[in-house]
């Protein structure tokens, strides 16, 4: 562990995996509040599940999501997330060029569909897709480090907008971000009204809304937040697109898996799971290789705390390095900054969670740590494992990723593996080309004759 203070604010950086779980998971009662966020408080007026500190209402809206996010309740989402998955390999095999916008408009219209039991968002263009665009572009200048010392100097939001801009700027957001979420909101309610059948999220707390106590705003909020998970998955299907175009070798094995248990005859679907564990060792590998968030979101400490015998004062921001962990060679081997799905598999090739567990375990229900940890683990994390599985298993059955051509010399080019693109408290590539082609003739008209059974 590191500890250092940046204009007098403590900051524990947390190294291993055995400091990460004794603080973040076995005190988080004590380690689990959030920093102020004054920017991204000023556009979210505490309706925003993670900057939330830690208290009841965070308990409140964790409560009102984790019905429909639990691992029991992945089932219902599986039709859906194959309809998402089945459109975005369509689209990819009939025009890669766009390939980063229609990345983002699958995620974005299969989290719709599961907060709001909306039907597919069809069009890159859609208002919908540019309006939840701009609400995580906010959300990135708000968190992105550095970008505002009322972080550091709290006085600072006293002063008058015409000094301090983002003022008026977040206050703005968030009288337009209200009236959207709201529009949603409302829209599902009224449906329900009607007698339609909500199994969502917006819908399960349109049911539970007495029980689970929110107000008006609060439940217009939290399904956005859960919709706003289309961010991350979108990143982590960024980081997809390298590995495949660097690491041929590793598409071939998973293409290779899918024709031996599904064949060519039909597109695989979520009950084929079980029984690809190269396909779900790939999703674990690809989390672990690039972790979206390398150090998380801070965790802040509440009380006074001692640790190995050094001093953690209340208020201390914390830091779990979650790229360091990801790369524990204790854990993962001497190959552990390779692209390698196979670790997760044993001798015999059955997929298992992690071959190098540490000691207390807690490797076991991930294989690695990008999800966070203790009680502010991502609460979307089994919704992402499912859907991230969906799309991989059906686009590389369907088609082949090679890296693009560069218009100037013909050649194909792969981006240089150690470039990344800082965003907020997130990362993703350097933007590049790729070109998707059918594996095999039939592919076309075989995901046609499956969209028509839709």
């Amino acid at each position: 562990m590191a500890y250092l203070k940046v204009f007098g604010q403590g900051i524990l950086l947390i190294n291993s995996h055995t400091a990460a779980i004794d603080l973040l998971h076995r005190r988080s009662t004590i380690y689990s509040d959030r920093p102020s966020f004054v920017v991204i408080n000023a556009l979210t007026r505490g309706l925003f599940l993670g900057v939330l500190s830690y208290g009841d209402v965070w308990r409140k809206f964790r409560r009102g999501g984790h019905e429909s996010m639990s691992k029991g309740a992945m089932g219902r989402y599986h039709k859906l997330q194959e309809r998402e998955a089945l459109i975005f390999t369509e689209n990819l095999l009939k025009d890669s060029s766009d390939w980063h916008q229609e990345v983002s408009r699958m995620t974005i219209s299969m989290l719709l569909s599961t907060v709001y039991d909306l039907p597919a968002t069809i069009s890159k263009d859609d208002p919908i897709i540019a309006k939840f665009n701009r609400f995580d572009n906010l959300l990135i200048e708000a968190a992105f480090p550095g970008n505002y010392l009322v972080e550091f100097f709290h006085w600072i939001k006293f002063l008058p907008s015409f000094i301090v801009p983002w003022k008026k700027r977040m206050a703005d957001g968030y009288v337009e971000f209200s009236a959207f979420f709201e529009k949603l909101w409302n829209d599902t309610a009224k449906q329900v009204d009607a007698g339609e059948e909500k199994p969502g999220i917006a819908g399960y707390i349109l049911r539970e809304r007495q029980k689970l106590g929110f107000t008006e705003a609060q439940a217009a909020w939290l399904p956005a937040t859960y919709a706003n998970g289309s961010a991350s998955i979108t990143e982590v299907m960024l980081w997809f697109f390298l590995a495949m175009v660097a690491f041929p070798e590793q598409q071939k094995r998973c293409q290779d898996e899918l024709d031996a248990v599904v064949g060519r005859s039909r597109m695989p679907t979520a009950s084929d799971a079980e029984n690809l564990p190269y396909m779900k060792a790939l999703v674990k590998e690809v989390l672990r290789w690039r972790p979206v968030s390398p150090l998380g979101t801070q965790h802040v400490v509440k009380q006074d705390d001692w640790y190995e015998g050094r001093f953690i004062p209340k208020g201390t921001m914390c830091f779990a390095n979650i790229w360091l962990m990801n790369r524990d060679k204790t854990v993962y081997g001497e190959d552990a900054d390779e692209f390698n799905p196979g670790r997760f598999l044993d001798k015999d090739g059955n997929f298992v969670d992690i071959v190098g567990k540490t000691k207390d375990g807690y490797l076991e229900s991930e294989g690695h740590v990008a999800y966070g940890f203790g009680a502010r683990i991502c609460p979307g994390r089994y919704y992402a494992n499912e859907a991230l599985l969906i799309v991989f298993s059906r686009l590389l059955w369907a088609a082949t990723i090679k890296p693009g051509i560069n218009a100037s010399t013909g050649k194909s080019t792969i981006p240089d593996l150690r470039e990344t693109v800082g965003a907020g408290i997130t990362m993703r590539p350097p933007n590049f080309d790729i070109m998707v082609q059918r594996r095999f003739d039939e592919a076309p008209a075989l995901l046609l004759q499956t969209k028509e059974l839709l």
